[in-house]
């Protein structure tokens, strides 16, 4: 349902919020997330080994490689009193959600309400899948996009070792039985400015027969491989019936078979097992202060209501005036403004009072680099970013951003090509869809090539 680096809900005013000088928050960091919570730990602990197992099991089932967009931070609300002010709102109103999903810029935000259960995590399931997928294959068709998330939001955890894909939703066979099918052209010419994908009483049928070719596809043996060389004939610019008809052949035969299966009561589920327990709890939970944890609330709210998350931020900062995480969320806002002097004002102690938090060293790189890109710079300042850059790079190897920027710099101050190569190599293969990244890299090769004595 939602680009890279569009907000999937917007988030209710700050200043309605229920006061949390009164909550006790952790925080929890795992492979890939760090989760924040005013729930009890065991919850919190709980939400790390659902959202870590989704992970790997995505990583096992995608068409494709997976990559790593960099660890996303989950907040973990334990009341509703907590969960209210930041629920999805439509025309002034909360709406009742379980929780909610967002990315922009470098990191992504999870939000959790309180509740128990696999159906607690299937919005988020549903839009990480999103975002996951993106990541990994870039942007694929609509269809098969909502297909891929709608099949793995039904992920479930049996045990600790084992887990299931695929079990078939009831609200989607209850409409596919019972209203006409969308013909599969129909299907696959749909985009996100379509009218069936946005409105009307079509949008549902088109989000369930979505979800059940994808799931055909994905169980079908004698279609095995078809969806990959689909989205692979698609992502190269082929016509869209071209890349259809030599990834699935006969549309009328295909369209015959999804019928037949829709019938079917009998519905294959995937279970992977894991070698070893799901582990992701085991890091060591750590008390965070009110003042920090509103620095990342009000990250939540920042990219579509700057003046309320402005203002979190220095009220934190008025009540502690080292907190790290406020003052990030301003330097980033200041980012986003153009006001690189202020960002660089703002976060620069931070980055040396907290040399370990890799969000101040981000930050503090992409405030000093628009500055070079504005203003021009000295090799003392190319030398700055490096030393900042690496220091980000070991402290998130698998995250693509500090790589990609870093061999960005190399070759803008025309220093260490085959450096800039080897950063750029690994940025493309944590984000293999960044299209910046494989440029840059084509670029990096060509200047390395050029340079190498014949």
């Amino acid at each position: 349902m939602t680009r890279l680096g569009r907000i999937v809900f917007v988030v209710l005013c700050v200043f309605g919020r229920a006061s949390m000088a009164d909550a006790a928050w952790t925080r929890l960091e795992t492979t890939n997330f760090v989760l924040i919570g005013d729930a009890p730990e065991r919850d919190i602990r709980a939400a790390a080994d659902h959202l870590e197992a989704f992970h790997e099991t995505l990583a096992s089932v995608l068409p494709d490689s997976v990559g790593h967009p960099g660890r996303t931070v989950v907040v973990v609300f334990g009341s509703d009193r907590s969960f209210d002010p930041y629920r999805p709102q439509f025309q002034g109103r909360p709406i009742e959600v379980a929780g909610f999903f967002q990315s922009f810029g470098d990191r992504s935000y999870m939000a959790l309400g309180p509740g128990e259960g696999d159906r607690l995590y299937r919005v988020v399931y549903h839009e990480y899948a999103h975002y996951i997928t993106r990541n990994s294959v870039g942007a694929v068709p609509v269809w098969a996009s909502e297909g891929l998330a709608g099949l793995y939001e039904t992920f479930e955890m049996a045990d600790s070792r084992t887990v299931k894909i695929g079990v078939p939703s009831a609200d989607y066979l209850r409409l596919l039985r019972t209203s006409p099918p969308m013909p599969l052209r129909e299907l696959f010419s749909v985009d996100h400015s379509s009218p069936v994908y946005n409105e009307g009483s079509r949008r549902g049928i088109f989000y369930a027969q979505s979800w059940a070719l994808i799931h055909y596809l994905t169980f079908n043996d004698a279609r095995q491989g078809q969806l990959r060389r689909y989205l692979s004939a698609d992502s190269k610019g082929l016509p869209a019936d071209v890349a259809f008809s030599n990834a699935f052949g006969d549309v009328t035969a295909l369209e015959a078979e999804l019928r037949a299966y829709i019938r079917n009561l009998s519905f294959r589920v995937l279970q992977v097992k894991f070698g070893d327990r799901i582990a992701a709890s085991r890091g060591q939970a750590r008390p965070l202060d009110d003042a920090e944890a509103d620095g990342y609330l009000g990250e939540l709210l920042s990219p579509e209501r700057a003046a309320e998350a402005r203002a979190l931020f220095e009220r934190a900062l008025a009540s502690r005036v080292d907190a790290v995480m406020p003052a990030i969320g301003l330097a980033r806002l200041s980012l986003r403004e153009g006001n690189f002097g202020e960002a660089i004002g703002l976060v620069e102690p931070i980055a040396a009072q907290a040399p370990d938090n890799f969000d101040a060293q981000m930050t503090l790189a992409r405030a000093l680099l628009m500055q070079v890109e504005q203003q021009g710079a000295s090799p003392a300042a190319f030398d700055r970013l490096r030393t900042i850059l690496s220091r980000a790079v070991s402290l998130e190897p698998d995250a693509p951003e500090p790589a990609g920027m870093f061999g960005y710099v190399e070759l803008r101050a025309r220093g260490d090509v085959s450096k800039a190569v080897s950063l750029l190599e690994r940025a493309v293969t944590l984000a293999p869809a960044r299209e910046e990244y494989q440029r840059l890299l084509a670029q990096a090769r060509l200047l390395a090539r050029a340079s190498t004595p014949r």
